[in-house]
């Protein structure tokens, strides 16, 4: 008996440290908790016809997939006009600039040229017949430097590949290609070509030449930034046949990679998409079978609760599920005991509002503030990849500093406790499997929660 408890206790905490370690995985080893967003614009359909672009919003698009399997938050704008550049930098400033640790990546495939020194993106709804036109109608690229300096944050990369030959007319001082630029301390800058140079666009309905070769760079596992741009030169000489050399400016420290060592960009991806679309008759019929398996879990956990809320919260979730019926019995029933304990008419309004709540320690109002911020509050989940398969992992955090987590799929666990997350540092105590944890917290946005404690760091999805 005991043995077997062993056995259960190990393969609880093997799930656990499973669903921290393996979200950790997308993150950089430059640093555990850092937060990452990447700011990508692709712009093809230009106003005028002679402008048009086979590829840079493939390019962008393309280029957003793989970031996001690196654990970026991305910001994406396809075929953008002057005033869409300015909104989508104004976002992105603001999200690097909340942790000095982040790290900003700004990509850009579409129509670029330089004046005096200056490289202007074009946006298209661009309307240039002569250098005087760029300032009023083109974007200055210097500013995404100018915003990344301000943001303090620790470290930048900017990949432009935007030296496409392009039917702007040949004026004087209006050159093809970009102009230097002295990379900012912390600051990693790629360019598609050298001065002077073109970069070919591809054929119709993929990559650019330079966009595709740093696709398949980034992706290998451990390998730092400056080695993937060799990778890039090397490739992209190589398609080019010498016509078309990539080139940078780096003032980075460090090492960064994309992916940590031993991770594939396909296991990233697992790893960080809550939600991974399936294809083809038998996937689909697995995700139905899955979704039907998560309803029941749910429903398994909730079935005997005395809290009304919960079955609130199942209503809400499966509005139409196989249960709907019966929570809604139960809710009623909860809900006509909770008003025969309703002290009389004459009580306070407060002493009303008391008597009907949970007899949790934070339960009553002005006593003590929550421990678990409201962004934290709520249903989180994730998918968890192991020898066994794949787990739907959840964990359901309450305001009064309780918590369930259940998993289902190819390793069932379970446990509950109590857990308190607030002023950026957490604490748990699994009572149903004698574990005790803690750490730090940031959010890389409203719905996702990295957190780093014992076990590593895991980033979670809110579900709810």
């Amino acid at each position: 008996m005991i043995r077997q408890e062993n056995r259960r206790l190990h393969t609880i905490r093997a799930a656990l440290m499973a669903l921290v370690s393996l979200a950790g995985m997308v993150l950089s080893t430059h640093s555990l908790a850092e937060t990452r967003v990447a700011l990508i614009i692709g712009n093809s359909a230009y106003a005028k016809p002679d402008m048009r672009l086979a590829n840079p919003a493939n390019d962008a698009k393309a280029m957003a997939d793989k970031l996001k399997s690196a654990g970026f938050v991305t910001i994406v704008r396809y075929n953008a006009k002057r005033a869409d550049f300015y909104h989508a930098l104004n976002e992105f400033s603001d999200k690097i600039g909340r942790d000095p640790h982040a790290v900003g990546l700004f990509y850009y495939a579409g129509h670029a040229v330089q004046a005096d020194g200056i490289n202007y993106l074009i946006p298209v709804d661009a309307d240039i017949e002569a250098q005087s036109d760029l300032e009023p109608d083109a974007f200055d690229a210097g500013r995404v430097l100018k915003s990344m300096t301000a943001a303090q944050n620790e470290m930048n990369i900017v990949i432009l590949d935007a030296c496409r030959n392009n039917p702007l007319p040949k004026t004087r001082g209006m050159d093809r290609g970009l102009a230097r630029i002295d990379a900012p301390s912390g600051t990693f800058i790629a360019f598609s070509a050298g001065p002077g140079q073109t970069a070919q666009d591809g054929a119709a309905g993929t990559n650019g030449v330079f966009t595709g070769e740093f696709l398949k760079a980034m992706s290998e596992p451990g390998l730092p930034l400056e080695q993937v741009f060799k990778k890039v030169v090397i490739g992209v000489k190589a398609a080019t046949k010498g016509a078309q050399t990539p080139w940078q400016e780096s003032s980075i420290q460090g090492d960064f990679s994309f992916f940590p060592k031993g991770v594939s960009a396909a296991t990233a991806t697992t790893a960080t998409t809550a939600n991974t679309a399936t294809s083809g008759a038998n996937a689909a019929a697995r995700h139905v079978d899955n979704a039907v398996e998560l309803e029941q879990a749910y429903w398994d956990r909730i079935k005997d609760s005395t809290d009304p809320a919960d079955f609130k919260d199942y209503k809400a979730q499966y509005p139409s599920g196989p249960h709907t019926a019966e929570a809604t019995l139960l809710l009623r029933k909860l809900n006509r005991t909770s008003a025969g304990n309703t002290p009389s008419a004459g009580a306070a309004p407060e002493a009303a509002s008391v008597a009907t709540r949970s007899a949790a320690p934070s339960a009553v109002a002005g006593a003590t503030r929550s421990p678990v911020e409201p962004g934290a509050q709520g249903l989180w989940t994730m998918k968890v990849p192991s020898p066994q398969g794949i787990s739907t992992c959840f964990w359901d955090v309450k305001g009064s500093g309780t918590y369930s987590a259940w998993c289902v799929g190819a390793v069932p666990v379970a446990h509950a406790g109590t857990v308190s997350v607030a002023d950026g540092r957490w604490t748990l105590n699994a009572t149903t499997m004698n574990y005790t944890d803690g750490g730090t917290y940031v959010f890389s946005n409203p719905n996702t929660m990295v957190m780093t404690g014992k076990l590593g760091t895991g980033a979670w999805l809110r579900s709810r």
